[in-house]
């Protein structure tokens, strides 16, 4: 398995926040918002399907029918209806920006039972900033590379939680303090911080242990 590198980028670089203007405000309960959302869900992945290239390390994935499958149908959602999940469908108005902008994290194995399959190879983890909804949220990304094809999707979404305002500068170094993912190999979860990163010469680079 190949781990990438974020080889354009430091920890005291500032993150690229992205602007989602277009946020669609729905009750929990409410069906009939909720329908409209998921339309424009469609409607923007479909304008901004072919491939996309995430600046920091060079990755090429695609935004394809399995965006929106991963997007409307996500297999860690317990309530459909639930507020992180009508963030999450927001968010991906904007899918495009947030990969381009991503933070490169990790790399993990497919889930056990899974890592026999030789069309499965990896799954890239990604963060980035959106700001909607007048709150700042970190978003979790995940690149699924098979053997003949690569798809990009929202994996998750949390309040980022900083002392620092949209308006100052938020750095790499103030979004790694956030960051949890779970890896379905070894299942358990995993905590990063800055301290996962070591200078590389001129770059920081991941430490991979």
């Amino acid at each position: 398995m190949v781990k990438l590198r974020n080889s354009n980028l430091s920890l005291n670089d500032c993150v690229n926040i992205v602007i989602n203007k277009e946020y669609i405000y729905s009750d929990e309960s409410d069906e009939k918002t909720l329908k409209k959302i998921k339309i424009k869900v469609k409607d923007t992945i479909r304008v901004n399907r072919g491939i996309v290239k995430n600046k920091s390390t060079g990755k090429i994935s695609k935004i394809n029918s399995k965006t929106i499958g991963k997007t409307l149908y996500p297999s860690n959602s317990k309530n459909v209806y639930s507020k992180k999940y009508i963030y999450r469908l927001n968010a991906s108005f904007k899918i495009k920006e947030l990969f381009e902008n991503a933070v490169y994290i990790d790399s993990f194995k497919p889930m056990k039972g899974k890592e026999e399959n030789v069309n499965e190879i990896s799954f890239h983890h990604f963060v980035s900033l959106i700001y909607m909804r007048s709150k700042l949220f970190i978003v979790s990304i995940t690149v699924r590379d098979k053997v003949n094809s690569s798809t990009v999707y929202l994996s998750g979404i949390e309040k980022f939680e900083c002392d620092k305002k949209i308006y100052d500068n938020i750095t790499v170094c103030d979004l790694l303090k956030q960051i949890k993912l779970y890896d379905y190999y070894y299942e358990k979860m995993v905590v990063y911080s800055s301290n996962d990163f070591v200078c590389d010469g001129e770059y920081y680079q991941y430490l991979f242990t």
